[in-house]
């Protein structure tokens, strides 16, 4: 029995024994090989959603970056799944022409489609060791959740969009929310969370809290042959692109094995650097609510909407590939 398999196998009956592995696998630095061990194995466990019949996409970050932030990639999943005359938003985005592009930085300069609206798969759960998890918001917002296969395919096809909720899909990890919880630091499963959908993807964008994270989870995404882009802020150490200066990215795509990486800046967009993290600071449930809805109808700050702005276009550039 392997460490995945005693984990899993043992969170009910063993929760102090699971506790005290997965803190010493956090003490010692969850390895490439430990990732891909617990990806096998819940793999092999999840329940499945059948092929949507169209590209699908995911935005979602690991968390565990301590900071009060916004629940930026629910509303970037709502930017990218509505199409430009529905949602007219995001001025900031729509102005700001790209004096740069991944391809100039990172080997991402293929030709890429002109369409802007993408069907996303959202996958998410509630905050586990973190402060407000994405499906925190999204039940204050009160969207609709795709917590059965059925759900989330006439969701995909009907509206573009599903907020996959984790623990649906994933009965193997019920057990251990409350272990998770009980820890208080990020664990091996925070890195699991965006390489788990049960929906087929095309590619997905996946934020990270620290650069040896983004280093680690690049080499799992190469090694299981997925398109991905991972970003993380340099600036405000966020599991986002940066909106405060460098954004640090890795991109492997399906049949090569190798992690391309670079940095870019938002000035290499057409956006201005926010010095200030307050600018763009996030709260409780509430307050990440009404910056989401705020952000959607353009009325937030000029900060928020240029870090929606920035994130957005990120995205688009890399999923137009797909």
């Amino acid at each position: 029995m392997n460490t995945a398999q005693f984990v899993l196998d043992n969170a009910e009956t063993k929760p102090n024994a699971v506790k005290s592995m997965l803190t010493a696998l956090h003490e010692r630095g969850e390895t490439v090989s430990d990732i891909l061990e617990f990806v096998t194995e819940l793999e092999a466990r999840k329940i499945k959603v059948p092929h949507p019949g169209k590209p699908v996409f995911d935005v979602c970050g690991t968390g565990g970056s301590g900071k009060s932030r916004i629940n930026l990639s629910t509303a970037l999943a709502l930017k990218l799944s509505q199409s430009p005359e529905t949602l007219k938003a995001m001025d900031s985005a729509s102005t700001n022409k790209p004096r740069n592009s991944l391809g100039a930085q990172g080997n991402l300069n293929d030709e890429v489609r002109s369409e802007s609206r993408f069907c996303i798969a959202k996958h998410g759960n509630k905050a586990a060791s973190g402060r407000v998890g994405s499906f925190d918001v999204i039940e204050k917002l009160q969207l609709p959740v795709g917590d059965t296969p059925e759900k989330v395919s006439a969701q995909l096809a009907d509206k573009n969009l599903s907020f996959v909720f984790a623990p649906a899909f994933h009965p193997a990890l019920k057990p251990m929310a409350p272990i998770r919880q009980s820890i208080g630091h990020p664990t091996i499963f925070n890195y699991l969370g965006p390489l788990l959908n049960p929906v087929p993807l095309a590619g997905q964008m996946i934020g990270v809290p620290r650069l040896e994270v983004g280093d680690k989870l690049a080499e799992v995404c190469a090694h299981l042959g997925k398109n991905a882009v991972l970003v993380h802020d340099t600036a405000f150490g966020l599991d986002d692109v940066s909106i405060g200066g460098a954004t640090r990215f890795w991109m492997t795509r399906v049949g090569d094995k190798k992690v391309h990486s670079g940095a870019f800046f938002p000035e290499d967009y057409g956006f201005e650097t926010v010095k200030d993290f307050s600018e763009i600071a996030g709260g409780d449930a509430q307050t990440n609510q009404q910056i989401v809805e705020q952000l959607l109808a353009g009325t937030a700050t000029k900060a928020q909407q240029d870090f929606l702005g920035i994130n957005q276009t990120i995205a688009t550039e890399f999923f137009k590939r797909f």
